[in-house]
Parts: structure tokens; sequence; C-alpha cells
């Protein structure tokens, strides 16, 4: 009986996986590749502007691939039975969190953890990342 909750709940996740996969492809296609803006006068306000747009759009990018990254490597975790389980502590990850986050590696204890000493020692580069990806 509890074997096939187990599998039940695999299949559950690894649907939820592909499934945020597919809505990150989806979203990775509508922005495309980096606009350019070849081909038209650009005045000094235009060109800033533009800087602006290409960085958000490379960082938004980036950020899509690094989640595609995550979710692929949740689906490898399902494979080989490690995922639900917690890569620092061995602690199983709360359902709830895998529902919300399917791709979590971590438990909440151990990823706020991680990212209080990421924080800490990489300086106000990560905060504005931190503040840049929590928005996103």
């Amino acid at each position: 009986m509890a074997k096939r909750r187990a599998s039940r709940r695999n299949v559950s996740s690894l649907q939820q996986i592909q499934a945020a996969q597919a809505a990150l492809r989806a979203r990775l296609a509508s922005i495309g590749t980096v606009p350019s803006g070849e081909g038209r006068p650009i005045e000094a306000m235009e060109g800033v502007q533009d800087a602006v747009a290409m960085d958000l759009h490379v960082e938004a990018r980036r950020v899509l691939l690094t989640r595609l990254a995550a979710l692929a490597k949740a689906e490898e975790r399902l494979q080989d039975g490690g995922y639900g389980v917690c890569e620092t502590c061995g602690e199983a990850i709360p359902v709830r969190r895998l529902e919300v986050l399917p791709e979590a590696p971590q438990c909440v204890a151990c990823a706020e953890a991680a990212e209080a000493r990421g924080l800490a020692s990489a300086g106000s580069a990560a905060s504005r990342r931190h503040l840049l990806l929590s928005a996103a």
C-alpha cells in the first residue's frame, strides 16, 4: 500500500516537474533571443534604454535557463530515488514545498541557511541578485 502511494506521488511529481519545464520553455520561446537595436538611429536616451532592456532580457533568460537546469536535476533525482530528500541534511523535503518549488534540492531550513551564508559572504551583488530573482 505504501509502495503504491509512493509510486503515485512519483508520477505526480514527474508530471509537476515536466509541466514546470514546459512552462519555462514556453516563456523562453516568448522572449526569444537578445533584442538588437541595429538598423535604427539611436539617440543617447534610447541607447541607455536599449542597454537596460538588453540587460533585463539577458538576465530573464539566465534565470529561466537556470531553473530549467534545476528541474532537469530534480527529474534525475526522481528517477534515482533521491527526489524529496534534502541534499544537505538528508531529511524529507515537505510535500508542500515540492508542490510550490518542484526543483527544490533542500528543505526550507537548509535552503535558508545556505542563502544566509551566501548573502553574507557575497555582499551587495548577491543581495541585488536575490531581489531580482525573488521579483521574477
